[in-house]
């Protein structure tokens, strides 16, 4: 059993599945499917960690779409800390699967030096104003940096001035 699932095994079997956390969670009013909810996530996750009906590595979109600002739990009746379960999954899924490059580069480089960010920005800046990024979007290469990609396919450009309103 994974280290995660000790700690969090206690919590995880205090759920009742009452369903009071659907009323409360955000991502749950938006999607209305039930493992976007406290109730949905903590079924799933139990199926992994405990039961082992399931690998941890299907569980990555119900545990990273979660915005762990615990709305469930302050309906809840057993006062299931939801957050808390969803960062120990969070956790164990990258001791298992391990920090991507792009994760490695920016947490432990260029966040640990500010010059860098600064020349980063500058960089990216300069991939904008001078149509890299088009160019890489049209390409489909930002694809090759992951979730990140995915972010920068759905961005909508604005064209012209923008104005104040008034």
């Amino acid at each position: 059993m994974p280290a995660a699932a000790n700690e969090i095994a206690e919590a995880l079997q205090r759920c009742n599945r009452c369903g009071f956390c659907l009323s409360a969670c955000p991502i749950y009013k938006i999607t209305g499917i039930e493992w976007t909810v406290a109730r949905g996530r903590i079924a799933v996750i139990r199926s992994a960690l405990i039961d082992h009906h399931l690998e941890l590595s299907e569980l990555k979109e119900p545990v990273a779409n979660c915005l762990t600002c615990n709305a469930c739990v302050d309906v809840c009746p057993a006062k299931v800390m939801t957050g808390d379960i969803i960062f120990k999954t969070r956790e164990e899924m990258l001791k298992q699967r391990g920090d991507s490059w792009l994760q490695r580069l920016a947490f432990q480089k260029l966040l640990a030096n500010p010059s860098l960010i600064y020349k980063a920005s500058r960089l990216l800046r300069l991939a904008d104003v001078s149509g890299l990024r088009t160019i890489a979007r049209k390409t489909r290469l930002t694809r090759l940096i992951g979730d990140a990609g995915k972010a920068d396919a759905n961005k909508v450009d604005i064209k012209g001035d923008i104005q104040p309103p008034g």
